[in-house]
């Protein structure tokens, strides 16, 4: 699903990240270069050269936290592709932000 929407490069790149934090659970940024190196998955995508370093991640974390285009588009493909029943799971956020005091609550949705 991830080759539909970004470049087959980023989609590996992703894919082979959600991977190794799913099997391993929480791992900082700079030891999942390690991890990848020793898993599988370097072997089973070794035609396409991908990195995973600190720089590279950073880099993927960050196109990927700024929802553009082909985020956007894999969002939207999910939803398309689904069965129409969405749950959403979330909870409050305070913030302390002194520019925005209406912002000291967190959010609140009220359900319908």
């Amino acid at each position: 699903m991830l080759c539909r929407v970004f470049p087959a490069k980023r989609a590996v790149q992703i894919y082979c990240y959600a991977m190794i934090m799913c099997v391993n659970g929480f791992l900082y940024v700079d030891q999942i270069d390690e991890f990848c190196r020793e898993s599988v998955l370097t072997l089973y995508y070794d035609d396409l050269s991908f990195k995973m370093g600190y720089t590279a991640l950073s880099s993927l974390l960050k196109e990927l936290g700024m929802k553009g285009h082909p985020v956007k588009a894999f969002e939207q493909m999910l939803i398309d592709e689904c069965s129409g029943d969405v749950a959403i799971d979330g909870h409050v956020v305070r913030s302390v932000s002194e520019n925005n005091d209406l912002s000291e609550p967190g959010y609140m949705l009220e359900p319908a």
